[in-house]
């Protein structure tokens, strides 16, 4: 048990002197994070409400190329910016699998709400959807 602690001891030690060492350098790591990151959602927030304020980007991560049709039922309050991409993927997919992710990226122009959806009809090949995985719809309610 003791030399478990001394070593567990030493292990803390060595990593403080690290990060003192990685402090103290004069060169310092420049970046910048987006100021107004983008709100991602995916399946998961199907049929659910989500508020964003203006000029707040919405990008929905389908996971599955077979999505298509995507929309905002009120362009004006939240708007398509840019064009529906299909995503590689690191998945092993057969032909015709759908393996592929789809993002659709929106931007949110006013206060207001508009509902974004997509719509699929195959769920694999030769698979055709239910009606309760053939939509995706989520309200944005848009706030200042």
């Amino acid at each position: 048990m003791r030399v478990f602690i001394g070593t567990l001891a030493s292990v803390a030690v060595t990593a403080a002197l690290f990060a003192t060492v990685g402090c103290s350098s004069a060169q310092s790591i420049t970046g910048t994070a987006p100021a107004n990151p983008a709100i991602v959602l995916d399946e998961h927030a199907n049929s659910s409400t989500v508020q964003v304020v203006v000029g707040r980007r919405v990008e929905l991560l389908l996971h599955s190329s077979y999505w298509t049709d995507f929309g905002s039922s009120q362009s004006a309050v939240v708007r398509a910016d840019g064009s529906v991409r299909t995503l590689p993927t690191s998945q092993r997919c057969i032909p015709g699998g759908g393996c592929n992710p789809v993002l659709a990226t929106f931007m949110a122009q006013k206060v207001g709400t508009a509902v974004l959806s997509a719509s699929r009809t195959s769920c694999g090949e030769a698979l055709r959807c239910t009606p309760a995985n053939s939509h995706y719809r989520v309200t944005i309610v848009v706030t200042r």
